[in-house]
């Protein structure tokens, strides 16, 4: 039976790239192909419709108001009866959501809820249980993702600078005296819109197992909670086999300090620049870009280097041929990394962060390597490792059989919309 599914996400292509957009992108397509009928729900700032390769795409106007009662999700976004226009008028079978910010929120799912649609939601990212963003506790290890008001604010204010023991005494107070403040019950509204999302879901989907742990130890339901991983659209362009004989590190993505691409530079910078090259595919991030000018700047005293922005997505492949491993140094939890997917494919393997989803994807010596969390020095070891075997075999190139499509993907998901419609 044919489904009619709504994606709604507050950034899509072509305005905004990234791993949620492609993680839709994809869904959408693979959808498609198996005769569903799909819209994409999203936010832009002329309020259009269009259409993105065969998709399409319905625009709602970003939330506007700014006020502490929104962001906190105490009153509604001024683009809720936009949204309800919207889907009343699609009058489609299940909405699917993929993010959580101040345009798209509970308050969209419960007015989906009311409106009679069954809704999902997609978590991508570390931020639905954590107040920082990243869970990584005090700035030193990965958190258990336990929400709690004392632990957690202390450690949002250490992610703002205020340095212990400063920042337990501000939580401290802030939890425990009588301050009108935006932070002083983040943790506490964390926890009860998890659980309101608990009661208000039909399914909760996550892309790595660290996700639906976190969830349950935090209440959610587990008869809710459903695994659907990320997966790569198969790609039919044939790809140029590497021809630089120089080792080739690369790293692709948002140049965000989260993404770990200074530890990278930090460990290279201490091996024979002779042995490698470095090539970076970045994405620069309009709040960071001191970080990303200063680790520009650095890059470009390594003597062998290409240093790419915004390369389209439909050169994302050529460039992981290109390169001899994938660095993933984040130094946050990942869901995926997306990345990831798009190095396996082109059968160049990945040298990641031993965290998150990352530590899920990677089989050690089988297609990648792991290095302990947010530590330079053992980074360092590894690649030293990796340079030798490279130039010891004259590839590192994997051939992995069992890889994931979003063809894989769709079926999951239409399986989970059926059980839900049923």
């Amino acid at each position: 039976m044919a489904l009619k599914i709504l994606l709604v996400t507050e950034y899509f292509f072509p305005k905004t790239t990234g791993g949620t957009e492609l993680y839709v992108y994809n869904l959408a397509k693979a959808l498609i192909s198996f005769g569903n009928q799909v819209a994409v729900i999203t936010c832009t700032d002329d309020e259009q419709d269009y259409e993105f390769d065969g998709i399409k795409v319905v625009g709602i106007p970003f939330n506007k108001d700014k006020r502490t009662i929104v962001i906190k999700e105490e009153i509604a976004p001024d683009n809720l009866q936009s949204f309800e226009n919207a889907i009343r008028i699609l009058d489609y079978d299940i909405a699917h959501f993929h993010t959580l910010t101040t345009s798209i929120n509970l308050f969209h799912i419960e007015k989906a809820k009311q409106i009679g649609y069954p809704a999902l939601l997609t978590s991508h990212i570390p931020g639905h249980i954590c107040l920082r963003g990243d869970l990584v506790h005090l700035n030193k290890e990965v958190c258990d993702g336990v929400i709690k008001s004392q632990k957690c604010l202390s450690c949002f204010h250490l992610s703002r600078g205020i340095q212990f023991p400063l920042n337990h005494l501000s939580a401290a107070l802030l939890k425990y005296g009588d301050y009108v403040v935006p932070f002083s019950d983040s943790a506490k509204n964390k926890k009860k819109n998890l659980l309101k999302l608990n009661s208000i879901l039909d399914a909760i989907i996550v892309v790595s197992e660290w996700q639906k742990k976190m969830f349950l130890a935090n209440g959610m339901d587990e008869k809710k909670i459903r695994l659907c991983r990320q997966a790569l659209a198969p790609t039919q362009a044939p790809l140029q086999k590497k021809t630089d004989a120089l080792f080739t590190i690369g790293f692709t993505g948002r140049v965000a300090k989260g993404k770990g691409l200074h530890l990278l530079l930090e460990a290279l910078s201490a091996i024979d620049q002779d042995r490698f090259c470095l090539k970076v595919a970045a994405i620069p991030v309009q709040d960071e870009m001191p970080y990303f000018n200063q680790l520009k700047n650095v890059a470009k005293n390594f003597k062998n280097h290409v240093w790419l922005e915004n390369l389209p997505n439909q050169e994302i492949a050529a460039f992981m041929a290109s390169i001899d491993v994938l660095c993933i140094p984040s130094i946050w939890l990942e869901t995926g990394p997306f990345v990831a997917y798009e190095a396996f494919a082109v059968g160049t393997p990945v040298l990641g962060s031993n965290s998150g989803g990352i530590r899920e994807l990677i089989e050690e010596n089988n297609n990648g390597w792991l290095f302990r969390f947010n530590d330079t020095v053992d980074l360092l070891e590894k690649i030293k490792f990796l340079i030798a075997l490279y130039y010891q075999k004259g590839s590192l190139r994997i051939f992995d059989k069992k890889l994931r499509t979003s063809e894989n993907m769709a079926i999951e998901m239409i399986e989970t919309y059926e059980h839900i419609l049923k």
